[in-house]
């Protein structure tokens, strides 16, 4: 019954941590419902919370249905199956999600749905397609699925019409085994695999417009990873001739540039941007380095950023 219980407890916490104000519950966790009415004997309790307009998405087991998906607005009434995707006790294996306008775009196995957070509400949007690392950007869902086999940049509005892939899938030119999806200026940076290697990649959402940005380690390939937006920028952390450096782009080629060195700095592997306007380094355990700050908060690009001395990790 230890299991149960945790997935009593946990149900209750999260729905008095997101649930909407007139709830009152703000401030204190509460059961609102007891999805499972007996043990269950596969997966864990409530896992993989989203929130999506007025409520929060998640997968439960119960018996009858095994692990499905599930909605609340923090009431005990509003705690509902969404849809048996998979009707019987074995349910689904996984799933994906993100919110799109107030509604939830969902990947089950290979196809891709967007609900309202009822069963006749929910839609299919693309069938034999998968919902890989999706993440919402102005009013467009960019995602990872294959091609061929291969995995390429996709694109969709939530409409049929709408969700197409960015790329090909042939080897010699696409976009291969795109992550960390990132705005700028009206544009999307992405690291990919190419022909010289995993690179920073640009998209305006179009096929046209998806195209290699900048070849930092030719050949080798750089490795871009950590972007972190800040102002007009996305920063992001690559690899060149050995050394860590940290890089900054707008989404042009002609702007996109090296920042600092980061010689002696290899456990650090992410960025955050602060309230203040600048870049933080981070690494586990908490330790941060400051590596960037703006210059000028209101001026122009030219003068955006300077580095910060740097010093050996510790």
């Amino acid at each position: 019954m230890r299991e149960r219980s945790k997935r009593r407890l946990l149900v209750g916490l999260v729905c008095a941590l997101t649930a909407p104000a007139d709830a009152q519950v703000i401030g204190t966790a509460r059961l609102v419902k007891d999805v499972g009415s007996a043990p269950v004997l596969r997966h864990d309790g409530p896992s993989g919370f989203v929130a999506a307009g007025p409520l929060t998405y998640f997968t439960a087991s119960d018996p009858l249905h095994g692990q499905e998906l599930w909605r609340t607005d923090g009431s005990a009434a509003g705690t509902q199956l969404v849809r048996d995707f998979t009707p019987g006790p074995d349910g689904i294996e996984g799933w994906s999600g993100v919110e799109l306008g107030a509604e939830l775009l969902l990947g089950v196995g290979d196809s891709i749905y967007l609900t309202d957070g009822s069963d006749a509400g929910t839609r299919l949007v693309a069938a034999g397609v998968n919902l890989g690392t999706p993440v919402t950007i102005g009013g467009q869902v960019y995602f990872s699925s294959p091609v061929g086999g291969v995995y390429v940049p996709w694109i969709t509005d939530g409409t049929a019409a709408g969700t197409i892939p960015l790329a090909d899938g042939d080897p010699s030119r696409s976009p291969m085994n795109p992550s960390e999806f990132t705005a700028v200026n009206g544009l999307v940076v992405f690291a990919a695999d190419g022909p010289t290697g995993r690179q920073l990649y640009v998209s305006d959402g179009s096929p046209v417009g998806t195209q290699l940005l900048a070849d930092i380690w030719p050949w080798i390939g750089s490795n871009p990873h950590g972007f972190c937006a800040l102002g007009a920028d996305a920063f992001f952390l690559a690899t060149r001739r050995g050394r860590r450096e940290l890089w900054a782009t707008d989404g042009s080629a002609a702007r996109t540039r090296l920042i600092a060195q980061l010689d002696g700095w290899t456990a650090y592997d992410t960025l955050a941007s602060f309230g203040g306007g600048g870049v933080l380094l981070r690494r586990d355990l908490g330790l941060t380095r400051l590596v960037a700050q703006r210059r000028n908060p209101g001026g122009d690009r030219s003068g955006l950023l300077r580095s910060r001395p740097q010093g050996p990790e510790h």
